[in-house]
This record gives C-alpha cells, structure tokens and sequence, in this order.
C-alpha cells in the first residue's frame, strides 16, 4: 500500500470517495453517499461495476440498491477518482519535464477492485495515461 500511496503524492488524482460494496452484501444500508455518486455518474458506475444500464434504474431506492449489490457477482471496493485536466506542456525534446492543471476542469472517473490498493493501482494507471495522451496530442499541435 505504501508504494500505491507514494504513486498517489506524486500524482494530481483526488480520490473523493471509498466504499466498501461487500457491506451490502451482508446486510449493511448502502451509506446516501454511494447512492448519490451512483445516480450522479450512472454510465461509470455500471461499467466499474460490471452492471447493465438498465440496472440503474434502480439505484433510486435504497432496498433496490441493496438487494442489486448483494446479487452482483462483484466484491471489493470502488473509488471515485478526479483529475484536473493537465494543459502548458514543456518537453526537452520528446523528454515531459513538466505541466500545469486546469483546476477548473476534471476528469472523473470510478474503480472497482477487490481491495483498495488495486483501485489505486488503476486509478494511477488512468492518470498516467491520460497525462500521456494530453503530452503526446500538444506536441502534435
């Protein structure tokens, strides 16, 4: 986990949320918190979470939403990731020495995992390639 932390310092990710989905499963009422984020960003909660979009429909109702994260086959956990969109790129030939963000606009994306530590893990892997792909499209500008 230490080396996912240090990845995290050395990166701009904001993790906003961390739930646990195994807690429905054994009874627990999915904390409003989830249920928001999962009505707010439906399209990325089904894909993180392995569901069908029309399984959203019911994420309205907590003993809906309940009884559905007690059937999926999914367990672990799943986090909220935000990132500033990265802008003023400086090479030193191909070389990224640097950039800056543009704190008014974010990427938000959502992990599943079964651990902690493996949601990081992506969340670090969807920063890295997104600073790539912003690198490589400025110098193509």
């Amino acid at each position: 986990m230490v080396t996912t932390l240090s990845i995290l310092d050395e990166t701009s990710l904001t993790i906003e949320s961390i739930f646990n989905i195994d807690a429905a499963k054994v009874g627990f009422k999915p904390p409003s918190s989830l249920k928001n984020l999962l009505l707010e960003q439906t399209e990325l909660a089904c894909d993180a979470l392995g569901l069908h979009s029309a399984d959203s429909m019911l994420f309205q109702s907590d003993a809906e939403l309940q009884e559905l994260l007690s059937e999926i086959e999914f367990t672990g956990y799943l986090i909220e990731a935000w990132m500033p969109m990265a802008k003023g790129f400086e090479f030193d030939g191909d070389e990224l020495i640097g950039y800056s963000h543009d704190l008014s606009n974010y990427k938000i994306q959502l992990f599943s995992g079964d651990s902690v530590e493996e949601c990081l893990e992506k969340a670090t892997h969807w920063h890295n390639k997104n600073i790539a792909d912003w690198s490589a499209a400025s110098l193509t500008e």
